[in-house]
Formats: C-alpha cells, structure tokens, sequence
C-alpha cells in the first residue's frame, strides 16, 4: 500500500478489521480473549468509543494543550543533565504518560504509580495491568462523584463506559494496548 486512494480503500472496506479476534486476523500468535483497546476495536464497539471522544481531540482542543506538552518537555529535557542518559526512560516513556495523565484527570500526586504501571504494561512485566485497571476503576468512581473537566468525567457523564468494567473500558479507551512494546535502545 503506497498510495492515499490505497489506503483510504483498505480503511472502507468492512473485510479488514483491526480487531485480532476475528478470522483470518494476521497475527503472530493466536488471540486468547484478550480484552482490545480502542485501536482494535471495529464497528459498533469503535465508534460508541470514538463518539465519546472525538470532540476532545478537535485542533482547538489540541491546540490548548500545547503549553501543558511544552512545559512538560521541558521539565524532561532539563532534568537530563547528566551524560549519558537513556532517552527511552527519560523523555520518551514519560511524556506521553504524563499527557495521558492531564487527559483523564489522574490527579498529580498519582503520576508516579501512573507512570510506574505503563512502564510495567508496555515491558510485560508485573502484575500492572491488574493494578492500572483497579487503580481506573477507582478513579471513575471519584469523577462519578466528583467530575472535572478530563476524558474520565466526560466519559462517564456520556455513559460511555459500562457499568462492570469501568476501569477495563477506560484502559481499553484511552491508554495503550498492553501488547505494544516500547523500542529497544
């Protein structure tokens, strides 16, 4: 695929699926159930999500928060003042990590576990996922009684999310699959 007109074709047509829990899915292992973020889900599943969502990701949107992404590049990049460093670590793990904490609404004082746990999911190591799951689950049910203006509150003022898995649905949402890997240094 090369092409724009390719790739818009291949993304209309209902035979390709991002869903690994469908026949014929090129996979390098078979799925086992597993539960699927928002990048694998398709159809119906995939656009309640998006729905939810969409608005708070318009340029406006994104545009604002452009000083918040600054200021935290910043702060990473001044606190590698030593020589060498390991830029995974330093700069590309936690930035995004700590965007996506701004986004949901993970209070400040929980970066660090927050942080801590999506280092653990993407190494595949640990008991994290288990533990950033519970950790939303909880964190939903304080923006049910105390909502904010974060992905989190939102979803939940649009019963985006249900009801039993709440935390899942957030992880599935918004943070990334588990099955992806940070690059090797």
């Amino acid at each position: 695929m090369t092409t724009y007109a390719d790739v818009r074709a291949v993304l209309a047509d209902r035979r390709f699926s991002s869903d690994p829990s469908r026949p014929g899915f090129p996979a390098s292992r078979p799925h086992a159930g597993k539960a699927r973020s928002f990048i694998r889900m398709d159809g119906a599943d995939h656009a309640r999500q998006r729905k939810a969502l969409i608005s708070d990701f318009t340029v406006r949107r994104v545009e604002a928060l452009r000083p918040l992404i600054v200021e935290t590049v910043n702060r990473l990049l001044d606190a590698m003042d030593r020589r060498p460093v390991d830029l995974v670590t330093a700069y590309a793990l936690p930035l995004p990590s700590l965007v996506i904490c701004h986004l949901l609404g993970v209070p400040y004082s929980d970066h660090e576990f927050f942080q801590r746990t999506s280092r653990e999911m993407l190494s595949g190591s640990g008991d994290s996922r288990r533990e950033l799951v519970g950790y939303l689950a909880a964190l939903v049910t304080k923006k049910q009684a105390e909502p904010a203006d974060d992905l989190i509150s939102k979803l939940v003022g649009n019963d985006a999310l249900s009801p039993s898995g709440r935390g899942l649905d957030v992880g599935r949402c918004c943070c990334s699959s588990p099955g992806t890997r940070p690059p090797r240094t």
